[in-house]
């Protein structure tokens, strides 16, 4: 099964007090008559200038549709480095762009919110500057939009005590990453390993994508849920009449596309720059923000960098693309993470090369996996030979893991824990799978 679900986990008596007025609890109480339902999002991504193909924006545009919800624009987890990071600046100014929206609204039941964040994590002065600060922007939304006892959904751990203190109904941590692990300069890992586990502690239902990091916390948490990376549902659609966006290079020979992030962590440049010497008659195409790790691909001819596109375009350029390419980089993250990008390719049927990661094993049958430059050339070569293995048979699948389907698992387990309930937004509003 690509997706499997653990069943609900009750440690004693503790499940007891899910819904109930204690003060361990964090300021919790019962469901009172006539409470609005909302679910406020402590996101991991900023909505204007991050992908929307992310777990948590996916969700969230799906929840809408049974409930209310508030998506809060990602508080970081570090303070970008002046002196070694080359996109400081960039950072800076996408934030402040952001927080000039404010409060809006996306769709019917959609709320975005973009705070003010100090992301100064380093230090315990200010971490409780940064979280009065980011209380007091909340508590004035909340009142705005009259959440009384939201469910909280915490993807960025760093959120967590900014809102456990403030009323709410229950706590979802969506946990697709081993946050502590990550290495990056001003980045307090013992501050994060600490909420990390204080979530794990606390939250009702705990989300993974990573078969590795439910096993290590099975125990832990009170109810925990594994699911593979969602897709998508256009993705999954039947191929029809191909619409190819006018930036790419047609005409120029095969197209190489990679779809993603370009830092170093996740992205293996040399590999690519490596592969894009040898193939000189293809052209590749990389949509994404630019970042400085990418440099070197910037001196070949056949290398196009487009920049972010849009998610609801994306299809349209992968579809276009005779090879999608994923060059995972082989670091701690990259051995762990399970790229959203890799079931959109398999769900898009198209033909894939990739790095060999955990991840991309799960799917050898379908996807050409290799390290090394020659060894890619040689998997292009025979794909754009007509010799692709998988072609047919990869939207099937992935087709169980449609954004929809996982919402409804999601739901199911809300229902079983009793943070979801019938109101008249929710009533007979159910997801078609």
């Amino acid at each position: 099964m690509i997706v499997r679900e653990t069943g609900i986990r009750h440690r004693g008596a503790d499940n007891g007090r899910l819904l109930t007025d204690c003060p361990e609890d964090h300021g919790r109480r019962r469901r009172l008559p006539g409470d609005p339902d909302w679910i406020v999002c402590m996101g991991g991504e900023d909505w204007y200038y991050h992908s929307h193909a992310h777990f948590d924006i996916q969700v969230m545009k799906r929840m809408a549709r049974r409930c209310r919800v508030l998506y809060i624009c990602s508080i970081g987890m570090r303070m970008p480095s002046l002196r070694r990071d080359a996109q400081f600046w960039t950072r800076i100014r996408n934030k402040l762009a952001s927080v000039k929206h404010q409060l809006r609204r996306d769709s019917e039941n959609l709320w975005v919110y973009s705070p003010l964040p100090l992301p100064l994590y380093q230090w315990s002065w200010g971490r409780s500057l940064n979280h009065a600060l980011l209380g007091a922007q909340l508590r004035t939304v909340f009142s705005r939009l009259s959440i009384y006892n939201p469910l909280l959904w915490i993807n960025t751990p760093t959120g967590w005590p900014v809102v456990k203190h403030l009323r709410h109904r229950g706590v979802v941590y969506q946990r697709t990453d081993e946050y502590a692990e990550l290495r990056f300069d001003n980045f307090n890992a013992d501050y994060v390993r600490a909420v990390d586990g204080e979530l794990l502690r606390t939250a009702d239902l705990v989300l993974h994508v990573d078969e590795g990091l439910h096993v290590r916390t099975q125990g832990l948490a009170r109810a925990a849920l594994l699911l593979e990376q969602g897709v998508d549902e256009r993705f999954l659609e039947a191929d029809g009449p191909v619409t190819v966006p006018a930036d790419l290079p047609v005409g120029r020979g095969p197209i190489l596309g990679y779809v993603g992030n370009l830092e170093p962590h996740k992205f293996d440049a040399e590999l690519v720059r490596a592969t894009a010497e040898r193939l000189s008659d293809c052209c590749f195409v990389i949509i994404g923000p630019y970042h400085q790790n990418a440099d070197g691909l910037r001196r070949l001819s056949n290398v196009h960098f487009l920049g972010p596109r849009p998610h609801d375009r994306i299809l349209d350029y992968v579809r276009a693309f005779d090879v999608c390419m994923l060059p995972t980089a082989r670091t701690e993250w990259g051995l762990h993470c399970k790229p959203i990008k890799l079931m959109e390719y398999l769900a898009a049927d198209r033909p894939v090369v990739a790095t060999r990661t955990p991840a991309s094993e799960r799917f050898a049958d379908l996807v050409y996996i290799s390290d090394e430059p020659e060894l890619w050339v040689l998997a292009i070569r025979e794909i754009l030979a007509g010799n692709s293995h998988g072609r047919g048979v990869a939207r099937a699948r992935v087709a169980g893991c449609a954004w929809n389907r996982h919402v409804d698992r999601i739901w199911a387990a809300l229902a079983e824990l009793q943070l979801a309930h019938q109101s008249p937004l929710n009533r007979d509003r159910k997801l078609v799978p």
